[in-house]
């Protein structure tokens, strides 16, 4: 009896990380050439990191764009992070500092215990409409500016969670 539900919790412990695979998978075939081949997006190339690249980190770190006037903190640290690699390779960093806010989103919904996300099942479908109904197109969708909406969600599943 005891193995038995062992292997149950292992399954369903296993389930979990076989359905974060998936949707990570999911969000790579979303837009591949964008994961294989980096890009600046609008303000993230003509500001953030043009900024970052020749003022060094510490004005990166704090500089605002005039346009929108509030402070970013994301697409700063993701254009200080993007000035250390070679020129080439600097809109992966930020393409990847985008996608790592989307990866917590993802497991902090799949793993955390949640008032209203109750089955694996409920967690799968918020999952892909996480993934798949965003407010913003594919092209924008890594951009470390549009993060921010994505920390909005984190915010709102942590408000969620079952801490006990």
């Amino acid at each position: 009896m005891l193995t038995s539900f062992s292997n149950k919790f292992n399954l369903l412990k296993n389930f979990k990380i076989i359905l974060f695979i998936i949707i990570i998978l999911l969000a790579f075939f979303k837009s591949p050439f964008i994961f294989l081949n980096g890009r600046f997006v609008a303000e993230e190339g003509s500001h953030w990191f043009y900024n970052s690249y020749l003022n060094g980190p510490i004005s990166g770190l704090f500089q605002i764009l005039p346009e929108n006037g509030y402070f970013n903190l994301w697409p700063n640290i993701a254009s200080i992070f993007a000035t250390f690699v070679p020129l080439e390779f600097s809109p992966y960093v930020t393409v990847y500092f985008a996608f790592l806010v989307k990866i917590y989103l993802f497991s902090f919904i799949i793993f955390q215990n949640s008032i209203f996300l109750k089955t694996n099942f409920e967690k799968f479908i918020v999952a892909l409409i996480v993934l798949v109904s965003p407010p913003m197109v594919a092209e924008v969708w890594l951009n470390t500016l549009t993060s921010q909406v994505y920390f909005t969600l984190i915010v709102l599943m942590i408000f969620f969670s079952n801490k006990y």
